[in-house]
C-alpha cells in the first residue's frame, strides 16, 4: 500500500507538467506556470494521490492526451490518440474522450487533404494499443472490461426508463442533483470564485481551442452524471476535471495580473492564497486514522457475525477488505462476498424495515452514533431493552473504541411475537 502510494503521488506531480502544456496554448510561461501550482496544490486532487488508486493515472493521461492533442506537431497530435487508449485501458469510461479526439482533431484538419486518411492513421494507433490488454482480458474473463461495460451501463439505463414508472425522469433528477452537490464540492476552496469567469469566456468568445475545454469537460462529466444517478456518491469520479479547472482559472487569474505592473507581488500573494485555503482545506477534511483502525474492527466483527445488514456508510466500506482477510491466503478478491448492505432510506419504523428486508436475508443491525443515521435506529442506539427481539453481539465500548458500535442478531421468533 505504501509503493502504492508513492506511485500515485508521483504520478499526480507529473502531472503537473501537461496541466503546463495546456496552460501555455492559452497563456505565456508566468501565467502557465502559475496553472501548473493551481493544479498540484489542490486539496483533493492532494487526498485523492494519498489513497494509492487509479485515479491519478487515469487523469494524467487525459490531461496528456489533451495536451498533445492541441501540439503544433503532428506527429504528436497522433500521440494523443494512444494516451486516450491508456486511460480507457486505466478506466474505462475514458472510451468517452475519443469521442473528444475526433471532434478536436476535424476541427483543426477538416480544410487539409486527405483528413480522412490522417483520422485513419490516428484510429488505427488507439486500437492498437487497446488491442493487446483487451485480448487478455477476453481470454481470461471472457469480456474486454471495456466495451462490455459501457454497454451495460447503457442498457442499465435503459431497464430503468422502460421497466420502472417515472424511471427517466427519477433517473435524470437523481443525477443531476448528486451532480451539482458534488461538482460545488470539488470546486471548494479556490475553483468556486476562479472558474465561473473562465466559462463566461469561453461562452462569449467561442474559439476551437478554447471550446475543446468545454468539451471535454462536457464529456468527461457524462460518466460522473451516470454513477450519481444511480446512487454512487463518490465526488472522486468528477476530480479528472481539476486539470481543466486549473486552465479555466487562469483567466480571472491573469486579468488580476495585467492590471497591476507589481506582477511579482500579485503573483506572491495568489500563490499564498491558493497554499493557505487548501492548507486550511486539508486539515478541516483530513482523515480520522483512529477511527478508520476502529472502522475496519469493526467490520471485521460484522464479516463474522452476519451476512446483510443494514447500511452504515461511509464506515461499511470496510466490509469487502475485512471479508477478504478473514479468509485463507491465499485468495482473490473475486472470491470474496462481503455481507450485503440494505438501504434504511424510507423508512420511519425499525419493524418496518426488518419486516421489508426479512425476504432479502437480513440477519442483524449494525448501530453506531453517527448522527446522519435515522430515528429509529438511534432509538436502538440509546434504549436497546425496548427491542427483546434484537440480541447484542458486539460493543465496541468493550474495547474502549472512540467509535462506539453495537452489533445486534435478529432473533425473528420473538420479533413475530412482539
Amino acid at each position: 500500500m505504501t509503493l502504492q502510494r508513492l506511485i500515485s503521488v508521483s504520478v499526480s506531480v507529473s502531472t503537473i507538467i501537461p496541466v503546463y502544456l495546456i496552460c501555455r496554448k492559452f497563456f505565456n510561461k508566468q501565467i502557465a506556470l502559475l496553472g501548473a501550482a493551481v493544479f498540484v496544490l489542490e486539496p483533493h486532487t492532494v487526498q485523492n494521490s494519498l489513497i494509492g488508486i487509479s485515479d491519478p493515472l487515469y487523469i494524467f493521461l487525459i490531461a496528456l492526451s489533451f495536451a498533445f492533442l492541441h501540439s503544433n506537431n503532428q506527429k504528436i497530435v497522433y500521440l494523443s490518440f494512444a494516451m486516450g487508449a491508456l486511460a480507457s485501458l486505466t478506466r474505462y469510461e475514458g472510451l468517452l474522450f475519443f469521442g473528444v479526439l475526433t471532434v478536436v482533431f476535424f476541427t483543426r484538419y477538416r480544410k487539409e487533404r486527405r483528413v480522412l486518411a490522417k483520422y485513419a492513421i490516428a484510429c488505427s494507433i488507439f486500437i492498437v494499443v487497446l488491442l493487446p490488454s483487451l485480448y487478455l482480458r477476453i481470454q481470461s474473463t471472457g469480456d474486454d472490461g471495456l466495451t462490455s461495460h459501457v454497454v451495460s451501463g447503457v442498457l442499465v439505463a435503459n431497464s430503468i426508463a422502460i421497466n420502472e414508472e417515472n424511471g427517466l425522469s427519477q433517473f435524470i433528477i437523481s443525477g443531476s442533483e448528486s451532480f451539482i452537490k458534488y461538482l460545488g464540492w470539488i470546486m471548494i476552496p479556490y475553483f468556486v470564485v476562479l472558474v465561473p469567469y473562465g466559462v463566461f469566456l469561453i461562452v462569449k468568445h467561442r474559439h476551437h481551442r478554447k471550446m475543446s475545454l468545454f468539451l471535454s469537460m462536457i464529456v468527461l462529466s457524462l460518466p460522473a452524471f451516470y454513477a450519481y444517478a444511480r446512487q454512487i456518491q463518490e465526488p472522486r469520479y468528477l476530480l479528472v476535471l481539476i486539470p481543466f479547472f486549473s486552465v479555466l482559472s487562469l483567466f480571472l487569474l491573469e486579468k488580476i495580473w495585467k492590471r497591476d505592473r507589481s506582477y511579482k507581488v500579485i503573483l506572491i500573494v495568489i500563490l499564498a492564497g491558493i497554499l493557505i485555503s487548501s492548507t486550511i482545506f486539508l486539515e478541516l477534511k483530513k482523515i480520522d486514522i483512529e477511527h478508520e483502525k476502529e472502522a475496519y474492527a469493526v467490520a471485521q466483527e460484522v464479516v463474522k457475525s452476519a451476512n446483510v445488514v443494514n447500511s452504515y456508510y461511509p464506515e461499511s466500506k470496510f466490509l469487502k477488505a475485512a471479508s477478504i482477510t478473514n479468509k485463507e491466503f491465499p485468495s482473490l478478491s473475486s472470491s470474496v462476498v462481503p455481507p450485503l448492505t440494505v438501504s434504511t432510506d424510507g423508512f420511519s419504523y425499525l419493524e418496518e424495515f426488518i419486516e421489508s428486508n426479512k425476504k432479502s436475508g437480513l440477519t442483524g443491525l449494525i448501530i453506531d452514533n453517527n448522527e446522519q443515521r435515522p430515528d429509529f435506529l438511534k432509538d436502538v442506539y440509546l434504549h436497546e431493552e425496548k427491542y427483546p427481539y434484537l440480541i447484542k453481539t458486539y460493543d465496541s465500548a468493550h474495547y474502549g473504541y472512540g467509535y462506539h458500535v453495537k452489533i445486534f442478531k435478529i432473533d425473528y421468533e420473538q420479533f413475530s411475537y412482539k
